[in-house]
């Protein structure tokens, strides 16, 4: 209870309790974290009591613990090493009212810090056998430094390290290999232990490697050797192991080559690696891309015999040529679905083939690859059933069609196929035409005849007639002399001359042709021009009519300038 006060007499009655004090850690009364790292500290403060009394702070602990109370109701507290336990409370001073109070014990606990990273990082990752490669350490943040090396299972026996006191160590090797070295800082305050990450630094010479092609073919075929040269800037004897995936590979000591092959077209990635000695290192060359592609095949012949026979009847084809193990295909090619693949025995390379009608066939084999080979093609061998429709025209080819009465015209052919024999029959059936089976033709007067041409069929092709040509005879008397009139013989290119004639007796019209010269020309009617300069030779001819015969005059010679 309070004093209470009467004017000259003070009376009291003894202190109130205040009410519970407790501690606050880092802002939290409850949840908050009781462990840390000692580079870390607590924010302490209170909460409850009553009155104006004072708040301090205590920490008990192993003489680690530290409180900065230099505010006021608040306290700092940290570790001076890295792993301390403190228990902390707090304490309320009495007043006038209320009694002195203290907090429950708090038990607040450090562990030790991290130091910064810790590096270790050599002069060079490689250098030769006795040779001393410095180090330099850098960070962390306190503590001795302590060294080991070929720490692991595949380390180097003959590393040896120097001035491992300070932070500048060196390491070196008396054989070829890999030395290890691992950096350890000690605890040293609030702060653990840090290690830094092995180095590996390779001692003996290294060189280089290089795998390079030898020979200049791109892309050498399956079953032909491909050479390639290792080479190296260091000296000993090596000793190579060679990767060459689906390719075979030899080497030659004595010409430094490795031959590369395929057994089959197939693209291979080759390296090479040599075997460390003599204070080199091992060493890993380059990778090279060899692409192996098929051999051809030599070429397939087809033959059947006969290539031609009766519809029905079956014809074996045979191949024959190509290498290697691949099965044989025929293929039939037509223009109607009549011929029949029989049979065929693939790895003997034969066929039966047939056609129930007439009708002709080609016939094509292919070679599967195999090996080393790719595929191959045979020619077309085309084969006739019975007979067919003859392809080629028959044509009666007589330039000009016409003669005097009493001469006699030789009928001329060309086109047609199979060897029928040609004959010719006269269709306006006019006693006064005489034709021959072999195409003479002779008509005594004036008139006409009309002739067409048969091509027998053979055993192969059916027959073929030719187009009907009419055949005129003219009168048989003479015409008089005929000449081309023009007087000027002399154009330049492209300007039109007009041919003119004199003479001749018959009404028939009068038509020119071109018969030579060094120029060139063409004449359309009776209009010549020219389009190449030089000559040009031209005869005019007058047509027969009932009572004369045809006359040509003699050739004049035009000159075509430039």
């Amino acid at each position: 209870m309070a004093a209470i006060t009467y004017p000259g007499i003070v009376v009291n009655f003894g202190l109130d309790s205040q009410a519970s004090l407790n501690l606050k850690i880092d802002s939290l009364s409850s949840g908050y974290s009781t462990t840390k790292t000692a580079d870390l500290s607590y924010y302490i403060e209170t909460i409850g009591g009553s009155g104006t009394g004072l708040v301090s702070f205590a920490a008990y602990g192993n003489g680690n613990c530290r409180l900065d109370t230099s505010t006021v109701g608040v306290a700092l507290l940290t570790s001076t090493f890295s792993i301390a336990t403190c228990n902390v409370v707090a304490y309320k001073a009495a007043d006038s009212r209320y009694s002195a109070a203290s907090s429950n014990s708090v038990a607040l606990s450090f562990t030790a810090a991290s130091q910064e990273a810790l590096t270790i990082t050599p002069a060079t990752i490689t250098s030769p056998i006795n040779t001393l490669v410095a180090l330099t350490v850098v960070g962390g943040n306190s503590g001795s430094y302590s060294y080991s090396v070929n720490n692991s299972t595949f380390a180097n026996p003959h590393c040896t390290l120097t001035d491992t006191a300070t932070a500048s160590p060196s390491v070196s090797a008396s054989a070829i290999g890999i030395c290890s070295v691992t950096v350890v800082r000690s605890s040293s305050g609030i702060y653990g232990a840090a290690v830094a990450t092995s180095v590996p630094i390779s001692f003996g010479s290294t060189g280089d490697l290089t795998l390079v092609p030898t020979d200049n073919a791109v892309t050498p075929v399956a079953g032909t050797g491909y050479l390639l040269t290792p080479t190296s800037s260091t000296g000993g004897t090596p000793t190579y192991t060679i990767y060459a995936g689906a390719c075979s590979s030899s080497y030659n000591s004595g010409t430094n080559r490795i031959t590369l092959n395929a057994s089959f077209p197939t693209t291979c990635s080759v390296s090479v690696k040599r075997t460390s000695n003599a204070g080199n290192l091992a060493q890993s060359s380059n990778t090279l891309t060899v692409t192996f592609v098929a051999a051809s095949q030599n070429s397939i012949t087809l033959s059947a015999s006969p290539t031609s026979l009766a519809a029905g009847d079956n014809v074996t084809v045979t191949a024959t040529g190509g290498n290697g193990t691949g099965l044989f295909n025929f293929v039939i090619y037509q223009s109607s679905p009549n011929c029949t693949l029989v049979s065929q025995d693939r790895t003997a390379g034969t066929a039966v083939i047939s056609s129930p009608v007439s009708t002709t066939c080609s016939v094509q084999a292919t070679r599967s690859g195999s090996g080393i080979y790719t595929y191959a093609l045979s020619n077309t061998l085309p084969i006739t059933w019975g007979t067919i429709a003859q392809q080629i025209p028959l044509v009666i080819s007589n330039d000009p069609t016409s003669a005097n009465a009493g001469e006699t015209i030789t009928v001329t052919t060309v086109g047609g196929q199979g060897d029928g024999a040609i004959t010719f029959r006269e269709l306006s059936y006019s006693p006064s035409c005489t034709l021959t089976a072999d195409g003479h033709l002779f008509r005594a007067s004036y008139g006409t005849c009309s002739v067409q041409a048969t091509k027998a069929a053979d055993n192969i092709y059916s027959s073929q007639k030719s187009q009907i040509i009419r055949f005129t005879f003219y009168g048989s008397q003479a015409q008089s002399a005929l000449t081309i009139s023009n007087t000027l013989l002399t154009a330049s290119i492209g300007s039109p001359i007009t041919l003119t004639t004199l003479g001749g007796s018959s009404s028939g019209r009068v038509s020119y042709v071109i018969i030579g010269g060094t120029g060139a020309g063409s004449i359309q009617g009776s209009t010549l021009v020219g389009s190449r300069a030089g000559t040009i030779t031209v005869v005019a001819t007058k047509d027969g009519d009932q009572q004369y015969g045809s006359v040509v005059s003699t050739p004049i010679t035009f000159t075509i300038t430039g």
